[in-house]
């Protein structure tokens, strides 16, 4: 139960129909009693100097994934009770909101069971030996006292270590309104391991929770080194502490949030954590998440500042938030000597490569599909409708940085550009409007270019591929075209890696879109011999027959390769020899 020691103090908060009363802080208690069955049990406390009515609101969505969320299907045995020990009416006028009409004045308890059974770097956890919370997924807020102290609780084993955005002391913690509450992650458990420093005046914690191996002793040392990169190319930190929260899993897992003072991490699987790719996944999502700091979290378009929980926060400059950050956070590798100048390479390949595979390139802008992000998220819905704010971004920011260089010989980058709108916004307030962007833009390659630019590149759905060619050129980057395997480059067909292959791509252009092969279909044999694991081995001829199955349905089709390449990959290589705007580029 929350501490009925509290005393709670009063304030006034002014509406223009009505004088209200409110307590001057908001508590909540989260006790693991159920969390062998995945269930957080919380309480909700707040006093009312007078009776009035309530609206309790569940967030409808949060920062760093531009799509409504269902948060309230996790909710279950919502009870209200008041001091005078009596239950009060409870009713729901929406999916997320509850009210309670005319609620007496004392102290008002909300009491309810939270379903949490995701492990992902936005969302709630709980087992036997660890508590994973992020508050805007279960935490309810008072309508009309978001502003005031809202004070969080745990009830845990005496054994659980408590790390997370904002301290704890003695199982509180404290946030000054709903805004940091929500944006302060936590995680509590019986194995978590933290490695702490300070870079460049900010204190950084480590934090890894779950089964890993031992951590590399170059580390810290690594992590410092792209720490340093972006807070000199910003010239400061917004923060003087942050913590990257890292969620070990045993499965392939890749994913990572964005918060005030640090960002949660999935990643799996958890025994491979510091080798090969997945460590690069490690440090790739940690510099891209350490990005955000300022890069939407202290700048960041007018129409989510500040955010409103309640509803779509629509913009239009995803390509800003996500795929300058997806950019830089390679680049910052590359440059604080990280990343090779190979494995940087590698990543722009990867770019290009699903640029060049998603034709929703030629249906959908990036502006557009910022804004269909809340139509559809991030599932595989209709196939080639959008692109990726993220990839297409990327490129974009790609195109953006060779064309400073370009046009200042070299003197800047868009290092320069983003220290700018930084500096903006610290003057004129977190929030800026894509035109406060392109205008600094243009300071740097001149207004018509950057209209040019923006026209044909940002505004308008087409391809990239040749323009990032071109631009990588001035900088010695070849770029060669390849074949991919054959599957994709002469029948356009793309499968899952299944030991039954479901189809994820089908080009346009090729003949099994015209005869119908769809996404989803399972691939059963090739020309007559059964595909169990073994696909890739399989001999692809100028002809093939496919047996495929949908739903209960057997399909047989007959195709011919194509004389044409349709799906293509990339190699990037650097010629031999010095290039003043790769040292530029480079730093």
């Amino acid at each position: 139960m929350v501490n009925s020691s509290l005393e709670p103090s009063l304030c006034v908060h002014l509406n223009p129909a009505k004088t209200y009363l409110w307590a001057m802080s908001i508590h909540y208690q989260l006790s693991t009693y159920l969390s062998h069955q995945h269930f957080i049990a919380i309480e909700l406390s707040f006093t009312l100097a007078e009776p009035q009515d309530v609206e309790l609101v569940l967030p409808a969505w949060r920062p760093g994934r531009y799509e409504l969320a269902e948060y309230a299907m996790n909710m279950k045995h919502v009870e209200v009770s008041h001091s005078d020990s009596e239950a009060l009416g409870l009713n729901k006028s929406s999916r997320n909101v509850w009210y309670i009409e005319n609620c007496p004045a004392g102290e008002v308890k909300v009491n309810y069971l939270y379903y949490a059974n995701a492990l992902n770097g936005g969302s709630c956890f709980t087992k036997e030996d660890v508590l994973y919370v992020n508050p805007v997924n279960c935490c309810l807020f008072v309508k009309g006292m978001e502003s005031v102290e809202h004070i969080l609780d745990l009830d845990i084993p005496s054994d659980f270590k408590v790390k997370g955005m904002l301290p704890f002391r003695k199982n509180r913690m404290k946030a000054k309104n709903a805004d940091e509450l929500f944006d302060s992650p936590f995680v509590a458990a019986r194995e978590v391991l933290s490695i702490e420093s300070e870079v460049s005046g900010v204190k950084t914690s480590i934090v890894f929770q779950g089964n890993i191996p031992t951590p590399p002793k170059d580390l810290e040392k690594t992590f410092k080194a792209f720490m340093r990169q972006q807070i000199r190319a910003f010239g400061g930190c917004p923060v003087d502490q942050y913590t990257y929260l890292i969620l070990a899993t045993p499965h392939r897992y890749y994913h990572g949030v964005e918060h005030d003072r640090g960002t949660v991490i999935a990643l799996g699987p958890d025994l491979n954590l510091f080798r090969g790719s997945v460590y690069t996944d490690l440090l790739g999502v940690s510099s891209h998440e350490f990005y955000h700091t300022w890069n939407v979290k202290y700048m960041r378009p007018k129409e989510m500042w500040p955010y409103d929980f309640e509803r779509e926060n629509y913009h239009r400059i995803g390509y800003i938030i996500e795929g300058i950050t997806t950019y830089q956070g390679d680049v910052k590798l590359w440059q604080s000597k990280v990343f090779s100048d190979r494995q940087f390479l590698d990543e722009l390949t990867t770019h290009l490569n699903r640029h060049q595979t998603n034709m929703g390139r030629k249906h959908l802008s990036v502006r557009e599909s910022s804004m269909d992000l809340w139509v559809d998220g991030y599932k595989q819905g209709m196939p080639d409708r959008k692109v990726s704010i993220y990839t297409e971004g990327a490129l974009i920011a790609l195109l953006m940085e060779l064309m400073v260089i370009q046009a200042t010989e070299g003197k800047s980058t868009l290092d320069d550009v983003m220290a700018s709108l930084y500096l903006f916004c610290q003057e004129k307030g977190r929030g800026y409007a894509e035109t406060d962007f392109l205008n600094i833009l243009s300071i740097y390659i001149g207004e018509a270019a950057c209209k040019r630019f923006f026209k044909d590149s940002i505004d308008r759905a087409g391809s990239l591929h040749n323009k990032v060619i071109k631009a990588l050129k001035t900088v010695g980057v070849n770029v060669k075209m390849n074949t991919e395997d054959r599957w994709a480059s002469a029948y356009g067909l793309k499968f899952s890696s299944d030991a039954r292959p479901k189809v994820t791509h089908v080009h346009p252009s090729s003949e099994a879109y015209e005869q119908g092969v769809r996404l989803g279909m399972e691939l059963l044999a090739v020309n007559n011999y059964l595909v169990e694991s073994d696909l890739d081995v399989k001999d692809v001829k100028d002809e093939v027959k496919l047996h495929l199955k949908e739903g209960k349905i057997l399909i047989e089709k007959k195709l011919k390769a194509s004389e044409k390449l349709l799906y293509i990959q990339f190699e990037l290589s650097r010629e031999a020899g010095n290039n003043a705007y790769w040292e530029a580029w480079k730093g």
